[in-house]
């Protein structure tokens, strides 16, 4: 199924290898579209189909209705991970049969990850990160556009299991710091996508789960290094208070 291969890219579907299940991704995109966006989005999206093809007859449909699959994408990866363990039966948010579904495959998982990994466009990645407490940080190493962002605590605060409300999503800042939030301690996870099919995939290396900057261990008369990490959390703040178009 899809939610096996959510790395694969819409956009470019492999018909032979294995990235060919990605067109499964289709059927659970209407679902979420009809549902979120218009219940005769298909429906438009056949009839632009008349002069565009594929993806740009949705785009065009979507943009009858005043949003663009790049708006949409952020939400159409965070339904797909409410799936499985971490949906409930019925599901009020998301698809209403979520629990029947395996849920999606995990890029990596642990207190803390550094991960490089190839972000397909219109595809989506998923972090489980084993939270102690407080601030949670991500740094990212090299350019990160148009990546962003959704961060989904676990509702009991166990590793896993039913989702609390979502937060973002967050644009991921190029070679830079982002401060997710303060949360408690237990399980979270992390949807990164790429949410544009115009834009090339992108190789990005990500840090999660790392000590946020601190001058505790530094002697006290180095106050530029007090005045250094406010600047970091000021950018981090602000990158973090930036939206998706």
């Amino acid at each position: 199924m899809y939610l096996r291969r959510p790395e694969c890219g819409l956009a470019s579907i492999d018909g032979d290898g294995r990235c060919s299940v990605a067109a499964y991704a289709t059927s659970l995109l209407w679902w979420y579209l009809e549902a979120n966006v218009a219940e005769d989005i298909l429906l438009r999206a056949v009839e632009q189909s008349v002069l565009l093809d594929g993806i740009d007859a949705l785009e065009a449909a979507l943009g009858e209705k005043g949003t663009s699959l790049e708006a949409q994408w952020p939400g159409f990866a965070a339904w797909n991970l409410a799936t499985g363990p971490r949906a409930a039966f019925p599901s009020d948010v998301g698809y209403w049969w979520a629990a029947l579904l395996d849920g999606v495959q995990v890029t990596a998982e642990g207190e803390s990850m550094d991960n490089t990994s190839r972000y397909e466009s219109l595809s989506a990645r998923y972090f489980r990160v084993d939270h102690r407490g407080g601030e949670l940080w991500l740094t990212t190493f090299g350019p990160a556009d148009p990546l962003l962002i959704t961060v989904h605590p676990v509702a009991s605060h166990e590793p896993d299991g039913l989702l609390a409300a979502m937060a973002g999503p967050y644009g991921l800042p190029s070679s830079g710091r982002l401060l997710l939030g303060e949360y408690a301690a237990g399980g979270i996870w992390l949807s990164i996508s790429h949410p544009r099919a115009d834009v090339d995939p992108i190789d990005v290396r990500i840090r999660v789960g790392e000590v946020p900057p601190t001058c505790a261990s530094a002697p006290v008369f180095l106050w530029p290094c007090a005045l250094a990490v406010g600047l970091v959390r000021i950018r981090a703040r602000r990158a973090r208070g930036r939206r998706p178009r």
